[in-house]
């Protein structure tokens, strides 16, 4: 069973801001069961989020493995990406279902944004550059570094891209956004309680009739996608675990280079739907898109009540 963390003073508003900015306060920690005699990890020293190594509660099983080797995967992507002279894994431009949303719903790119699994940024940098107010988190440093990069490059404000665990999401306050943009990663997540977790706490750090923007694999995962332009040979390889031939942009060219296929969840629009109104959000609107970035899939928007949690 996982810990359940002490609750923590709620910081003054200069310092959430400031933590916000910077990755939030190294003081930060986690609680730790008594038969532990370590002291409790700091956020941010696993990535696998809630656990330690100080007693036998915590010793790493075959959950806490598959969690760690989930979160490492990316971060050993983007670095094996870059190593090969790649500047970038994904496209510099904002995704194409992004900006279908933002000509079909500009009102609700308003306030606080926070984008889930931002990668290289390219959507987040997108909308600082509109003039938007984004906190963009990731589990990969090397992702982030690069985004980092890329907006002191665009003379845009590095300081929001954060390292986090975009399941819990430890840091943030309840009510504190107006707009969550999961775009590519919920389907990243396969096991029901960490995709249950997630989606719970973007309920949380949402404020009463906030938007959380869903883009997410329906079927034919791999098919469409830039780096797969063999999709009809290679479909049957498209197994986690398995390393496959990937195309990366380098320089002027491009080039294949072997990945491992980490885990993916395909969902129908209305199984995605049905889940995360369980949650109490209600869908505004569902729609299909077919992109270079996740081949089919389903965009969904949704709001939390102005109040009450509503319930299916």
């Amino acid at each position: 069973m996982d810990t359940v963390p002490r609750r923590l003073p709620r910081p003054t508003a200069r310092r959430r801001v400031r933590e916000a900015q910077t990755g939030l306060s190294s003081r930060t920690r986690l609680a730790c069961p008594s038969t532990c005699r370590q002291s409790p990890p700091q956020v941010g020293d696993d990535p696998a989020g809630s656990r330690c190594v100080g007693s036998p509660a915590h010793a790493a099983g075959p959950t806490r493995r598959a969690r760690r080797r989930h979160y490492f995967g990316y971060e050993d992507r983007y670095r094996t990406v870059y190593e090969n002279g790649a500047q970038l894994w994904e496209s510099e431009e904002p995704n194409a279902s992004l900006l279908q949303m933002i000509d079909e719903r500009p009102d609700v790119f308003s306030g606080q944004i926070i984008d889930l699994g931002c990668g290289e940024g390219r959507d987040s940098l997108y909308l600082l550059s509109q003039g938007h107010d984004v906190v963009s988190v990731d589990v990969s440093h090397s992702a982030l570094a690069r985004a980092r990069e890329r907006a002191a490059a665009a003379n845009l404000n590095a300081s929001g891209f954060v390292e986090r665990d975009v399941i819990h999401l430890r840091g943030f306050d309840d009510n504190g956004f107006d707009l969550a943009m999961n775009m590519g990663c919920l389907h990243m997540l396969v096991e029901e309680e960490q995709r249950g977790r997630h989606i719970s706490r973007v309920y949380d750090i949402l404020r009463p009739g906030g938007h959380f923007i869903v883009d997410h694999c329906a079927s034919e995962w791999g098919k469409g996608f830039f780096s797969i332009p063999d999709y009809t040979e290679i479909a049957g390889d498209l197994v986690p675990g398995n390393v496959i031939s990937r195309r990366i942009r380098v320089a002027d060219s491009e080039k294949e280079i072997g990945l491992e296929v980490l885990p993916f969840s395909e969902r129908s629009g209305g199984a995605l739907a049905e889940e995360i109104t369980r949650h109490g959000f209600s869908l505004v609107s569902s729609t299909h898109t077919n992109t270079e970035a996740f081949g089919s899939s389903t965009m969904l928007l949704f709001r939390k009540p102005t109040s009450g949690k509503q319930t299916s």
